[in-house]
């Protein structure tokens, strides 16, 4: 690709897994390669997109996840439609295969940006004859892509249908496909298809090209070698293509010693970070190594010189103890204790009844201890109640001693797990809050950067759209704001760390969350503003001067965002706090030279112009009132 002048390109399909791996850094290429500029989640499809519901909640998570777009594949029109309204609202474009049948003008009003392939179904071909709504009509009646009930079957399959349906859908058509094609190709008029362009070029929509007449003939001739089914030499085919896979067998162990080779990159990088700095990674050796030292204890104490019947049940406690926090280990105590003491005692019991009968011991123990452990109050524990009745079960004979030795063994086992964690390196999260907090701030200083460089440029809103889908990422990464002041509150409870160890600086005041809470919303107002600009073509654009202007008022709260983030990480804040107030003056006075050049504007452009102004005067104010 580099050598052909490609330096970048569009992931037309991915997972979540790649998502996150993206989101956290993990995704990692080598050094001569394309850069990878957007990437979406999985193929939406009929097996994810089955219900609305079940639309909705899949376009969420690959949203949640980082997806750049949402693509499109197999999917019925209804779901279509719904899946393309909660791309929208979350501020991410839809692209990929039009479902048979479908309104290709208005999927395209309605946002869709990119039409892949469109000779492998009617879709804009229809759309380019004299007959399209009744071609389009009977299309959809009774058409869509129709797979079998796939249950849980397994990945070679599933590949094999995507691979003969998704990818090329020609192979699903039926006599009647094979009658509306000629049908539009008996109608097609190039006039209408050079209309057709314009509503495309008004709504940012990009079908791979526009078909002509001889493209039409072409499609017609390939959807009737298509019929009726496979052709006599698919079978053959097939098989050529098995002695292809033996012949890439080489190219899959080189795939594999790649991964290797990045995962074990990624185990050194870890360690080299917990070794050399405090961070996450320091944070999981500090605490598998407590718990395992209080494993190791507890079996010294149980095991070694008690010499207790059932030892294993404190070092298996004690481990469940080291918690992330000193509240989750003495909430998770608490839990682990009564369930397996209702275990213990229920096994002991059915047992007794059972006269030591195994199988009558776990028929009348499991069921209830299984429905037991489900009880909301037991938390993530409630699944040792039955292992433990299986421990009591399997070891035999059991009495009213042996009974008191397994509680008193899974007592131990939770006093050291506590024990360990509380006075041992006794775990805090304050860290986290001020690392990401800086983190947000850093992100809507470079979006804010963006926008004003983008504004000073000849085509100024060109990159409008990119600005709104950063801008509304910053809800998620709000959103880890929020889980790690959580975090930092519930490390502190009954946590004797603050008298035992140095915590470090302490976490901002909550109220700093909520301020930037509300800068963020700000700086995605104006970024959709300014989006709304570029997409609405009725609306007319203020002066080149008011932008130029609104540029630099942007320019200087980037800046002030790039002081606030040193503010959070300098050791020494005071410098930039005063070179902060300095920059916070200075958008004051861009704002009354903005104001200014407002009032020149006239008609829909001092509308636009004043939503723009008001929101970032709301911006500044928030900036400034650190």
């Amino acid at each position: 690709m580099l050598v052909h002048g490609i330096t970048g390109y569009r992931q037309m399909s991915g997972d979540l897994d790649l998502l996150k791996a993206r989101a956290s850094g993990e995704l990692t290429f080598p050094e001569a390669s394309p850069a990878l500029l957007a990437m979406p989640g999985p193929l939406l499809t009929m097996l994810n997109t089955a219900t609305p519901e079940e639309t909705v909640q899949t376009a969420r998570e690959q949203v949640a996840a980082g997806a750049d777009f949402v693509r499109s594949a197999a999917m019925t029109k209804e779901r279509f439609f719904e899946a393309q309204a909660e791309a929208l609202r979350l501020g991410v474009p839809i692209v990929g295969h039009l479902p048979v049948g479908i309104d290709v003008l208005r999927a395209s009003r309605l946002g869709m940006r990119s039409i892949e392939h469109f000779s492998s179904g009617l879709g804009v071909l229809a759309c380019c004859s004299t007959e399209d709504h009744a071609i389009q009509e009977a299309a959809g009646r009774g058409q869509g892509l129709k797979l079998p009930f796939l249950g849980g079957v397994v990945d070679d399959v599933m590949g094999a249908v995507v691979r003969r349906v998704v990818l090329n859908p020609v192979n699903l058509n039926k006599p009647e496909d094979v009658a509306l094609v000629d049908r539009a190709v008996r109608t097609y008029d190039e006039k209408r298809t050079r209309e057709l362009a314009a509503p495309f070029v008004a709504d940012g929509t990009l079908p791979r090209r526009m078909p002509t007449q001889g493209d039409a003939w072409v499609r017609r001739g390939r959807v009737r070698e298509a019929q009726p089914s496979p052709s006599p030499g698919w079978r053959d085919r097939q098989r050529g293509e098995g002695d292809g896979r033996l012949r890439r067998t080489g190219t899959r162990w080189s795939d594999a010693r790649q991964w290797v080779g990045q995962e074990w990159a990624e185990v050194r990088r870890s360690v080299r970070s917990a070794c050399e700095e405090a961070g996450p990674e320091r944070d999981t050796l500090v605490q598998s190594l407590k718990a395992a030292g209080a494993a190791i204890l507890a079996w010294a104490l149980c095991g070694w010189w008690f010499q207790a019947p059932m030892a294993l049940l404190a070092p298996w406690t004690a481990i469940a103890m080291v918690g992330s926090t000193v509240y989750q280990s003495l909430r998770t105590g608490a839990q682990q204790f009564a369930i397996i003491a209702l275990g213990t005692v229920w096994a002991s019991g059915a047992m007794a009844l059972a006269r030591d009968r195994s199988m009558a011991a776990m028929l009348l123990t499991l069921p209830f201890m299984m429905l037991l452990g489900n009880y909301r109050r037991f938390g993530s524990q409630g699944i040792y109640g039955a292992t433990t009745a299986l421990f009591v079960i399997t070891a035999g004979v059991s009495s009213t001693s042996t009974v008191g030795h397994r509680l008193l063994e899974t007592l131990i086992g939770a006093v050291i797990g506590l024990l360990v964690n509380a006075f041992v390196l006794p775990p805090v999260h304050l860290r986290s809050v001020r690392d990401r907090l800086g983190g947000v701030a850093q992100e809507t200083a470079d979006l804010l950067d963006a926008m004003a460089d983008g504004l000073r440029e000849e085509d100024g809103l060109a990159g409008a759209e990119g600005w709104h889908l950063r801008a509304t990422r910053l809800t998620v990464s709000l959103q880890d704001v929020s889980d790690a002041r959580r975090w930092a509150m519930e490390g502190s409870r009954w946590n004797p760390g603050s008298r035992l160890r140095r915590t470090g600086p302490t976490p901002p005041p909550f109220a700093d969350d909520m301020r930037w809470g509300r800068v963020c919303t700000r700086a995605l107002a104006v970024a959709r503003t300014l989006a709304g600009i570029r997409d609405d073509p009725e609306l007319s654009r203020p002066s080149p001067d008011f932008f130029r202007q609104l540029s630099d008022v942007l320019g200087q709260a980037a800046v002030i965002c790039v002081r606030e983030t040193e503010l959070l990480t300098s050791a020494e804040p005071d410098t930039p706090r005063d070179d902060r107030d300095a920059v916070a003056g200075e958008a004051r006075a861009g704002l009354d030279a903005l104001t200014e050049v407002f009032r020149r504007q006239e008609g829909t452009a001092a509308a636009v112009g004043g939503e723009l102004l008001l929101e970032v005067r709301h911006l500044v104010t928030e900036l400034d009132s650190a």
